[in-house]
């Protein structure tokens, strides 16, 4: 067994052990962990992502403003469906050049990008697979522009 998958194993023991039982997040970034996620976001009593849609369609506009954001990069991307509030909002202000979604779950990042691309033709899409651990190993130190 790779220590990877090592610790994976151990941590879904020590989960399944606790009280409540719970499971490690990363079995929701395959394909249909992904799927049961989205269809967990739809649940009535899983209320966060309506309060982060309501918080960004009502914000979005100021954020673009703001921002003026040429690149515009999540983590955890899934479908992006609330990143569409921000999407629009840049996209309007015409300052939107590049979106970034990063997930782990290969299928649903390929679903989203695909989605985001065929509605904003003048954005670049650049889909990054790979995980928390995996994003922290690929940042990079940039110097701001003089």
């Amino acid at each position: 067994m790779t220590d990877a998958r090592s610790a994976l194993h151990d941590a879904t023991v020590e989960q399944l052990r606790a009280h409540p039982k719970e499971l490690p997040a990363v079995w929701l970034y395959d394909e249909r962990g992904a799927q049961l996620y989205e269809r967990i976001m739809q649940l009535p009593e899983y209320y966060l992502p309506r309060r982060e849609a309501a918080v960004l369609r009502s914000h979005a506009p100021e954020i673009a403003r703001r921002t003026k954001a040429r690149t515009l990069v999540e983590l955890g991307a899934g479908s992006a469906s609330n990143t569409r509030y921000l999407l629009d909002a840049l996209e309007r202000a015409r300052t939107l050049e590049r979106f970034v979604p990063f997930d782990a779950s290969p299928e649903m990042l390929e679903l989203g990008a695909r989605a985001v691309a065929a509605a904003y033709p003048r954005v670049s899409v650049d889909a990054v697979v790979g995980s928390r651990t995996s994003c922290a190993s690929r940042r990079r130190t940039t110097t701001p522009r003089e």
